[in-house]
């Protein structure tokens, strides 16, 4: 599987695994908000 560091809009809606969370950092829309709670 490939990892996107930098996802384009219309990926920004796909379920990305959480590893991919962590890499993004603080990329991910609000929306992602219950996965990836903003620090």
């Amino acid at each position: 599987m490939a990892i996107i560091i930098e996802a384009p809009d219309q990926l920004q809606n796909m379920t990305i695994p959480d590893d991919h969370l962590k890499i993004c950092g603080n990329t991910q829309p609000s929306n992602w908000a219950p996965l990836a709670p903003s620090p």
